[in-house]
């Protein structure tokens, strides 16, 4: 009996039906992650963005190597970089803006009711206040021989401390060629005189609200001048309408 041979003797497969030959797969080192897009990650998650940002530009930059992943890591802190800035110019700008409304008339003198009728007034010298005008502030301790006091006039509907009613002629009091008394004591001369004007409102609260005035400099004084300018004071800028009719 000769015995049947199926294929070549040599061992080829060649010439074989259906016989398919798989290519031998190649066995790729496993993948690691990199530590700079570990590290990107890391300080983007907690803020550090000056940091971040290049060692997730690195991390990017490494991860396209073969064999090094961690590529999203890299891109992820990069996008938290990204989203710190964003928050922190949004502070930085809030901030900026709060500032100027604090510091800004609207927002400085919300509280401040003298300071948002100081915006209104005008500055004038002692000399230049008539009677009627309102004063935001008055204290007869600076008046001084030299020098007129500057005084801001406002409108009487605004706070205000003081406001002018009358005035005082001294000539009878004090003759020409007479030496300069000095302010306080003008002023003390004058008290009668201005009570005398006040009007019946200011009189019965004369307790709460003293009497001063505006006695003219010592150059004034030299030129003949015997003038004082009555002034009815509040113990603050309390007032918000006019004293006087």
């Amino acid at each position: 009996m000769s015995e049947r041979v199926f294929g070549p003797m040599d061992g080829s497969t060649e010439g074989l039906p259906g016989l398919v030959l798989l290519p031998e797969q190649e066995t790729r080192p496993a993948e690691r992650t990199s530590k700079i897009a570990v590290a990107a990650l890391v300080t983007g998650i907690v803020g550090l963005v000056p940091v971040s940002v290049p060692l997730g530009i690195a991390g990017l930059v490494r991860t396209k190597r073969p064999g090094v992943g961690g590529r999203r890591l890299a891109l992820t802190g990069l996008a938290l970089s990204g989203l710190w800035t964003v928050a922190v110019v949004a502070v930085l700008v809030f901030a900026v803006f709060l500032g100027q409304q604090l510091t800004s008339p609207s927002g400085d003198t919300a509280g401040d009711p003298a300071a948002v009728a100081a915006q209104d007034g005008l500055t004038k010298s002692g000399a230049e206040v008539e009677q009627g005008d309102c004063l935001l502030a008055w204290d007869a301790t600076t008046l001084t021989a030299d020098a007129d006091p500057d005084v801001v006039a406002v409108d009487c509907t605004n706070p205000h401390q003081a406001q002018a009613f009358g005035e005082v002629d001294l000539s009878d009091t004090y003759a020409d060629g007479a030496a300069y008394p000095g302010p306080a004591a003008l002023v003390t001369s004058s008290e009668e005189g201005c009570r005398l004007q006040a009007p019946t409102a200011l009189v019965e609260s004369a307790t709460t609200m003293p009497l001063s005035g505006i006695p003219p400099t010592a150059a004034d004084w030299a030129e003949g001048s015997r003038t004082v300018l009555c002034l009815v004071v509040s113990g603050s800028a309390d007032l918000t309408a006019s004293v006087t009719p």
